[in-house]
């Protein structure tokens, strides 16, 4: 379901059950940036890819998610 570009341009394919899984976390590893998103949200996005714009916040969809520790903490 997770798709992720490399910083080589290439695309990393990882499939996951969302049924088992209540949180990703998704690591841009460049800029020390987490994405902590929820598997209803990967979920709704059905076979689409998750974008992560860390440079351009207010363009994506997954901002809403960056830093968002909290969630995990309330779980």
């Amino acid at each position: 379901i997770c798709a992720a570009k490399t910083n080589r341009g290439t695309y990393r394919y990882v499939k996951s059950d969302t049924d088992n899984v209540d949180f990703f976390v998704f690591v841009v590893q460049d800029l020390n940036v987490f994405y902590v998103v929820p598997s209803t949200f990967v979920a709704s996005l059905g076979a689409s890819k998750i974008a992560l714009c860390p440079h351009r916040e207010s363009k994506c969809r997954s901002e809403e998610y960056r830093n968002k520790w909290s969630a995990v903490a309330g779980a």
